[in-house]
């Protein structure tokens, strides 16, 4: 099996998943990814205080940011209010990988091994 990118939590391949960053890390599903922005709390909370104005509002989800930004201050934030938090801010987006040429890893004998191109 092939695998466009790498569980930097797991260790496990994926071909959907988690982006960090714009690729610095990887998360292969929700329940890992709502663990790591749980531990990076204080990365979620930094500037929100500045965050809103005609982005969020353009993209229809300022009623979903201001419901999790409050809960967060009041420090009654959810997983769901992290995450919210975490794409709005830029922070982390899904995606899907289904194109052979974005194929990085496969999985040969169990172990993940780096493809050479």
């Amino acid at each position: 099996m092939k695998y466009a990118r790498r569980c930097d939590v797991t260790g496990h391949g994926m071909n959907s998943g988690y982006v960090w960053e714009d690729g610095v890390f990887y998360t292969k599903d929700l329940k890992t990814t709502l663990a790591e922005l749980r531990k990076d709390r204080d990365a979620v909370m930094q500037d929100i205080e500045y965050m809103g104005g005609h982005d969020i509002e353009d993209i229809g989800c300022w009623d979903d940011f201001e419901q999790a930004r409050s809960r967060a201050y009041e420090g009654k934030d959810t997983d769901a209010d992290l995450l919210t938090l975490a794409y709005l801010k830029g922070m982390l987006y899904y995606t899907e990988w289904d194109c052979p040429e974005d194929y990085q890893y496969e999985e040969v004998d169990g172990k993940l091994i780096e493809l050479e191109y």
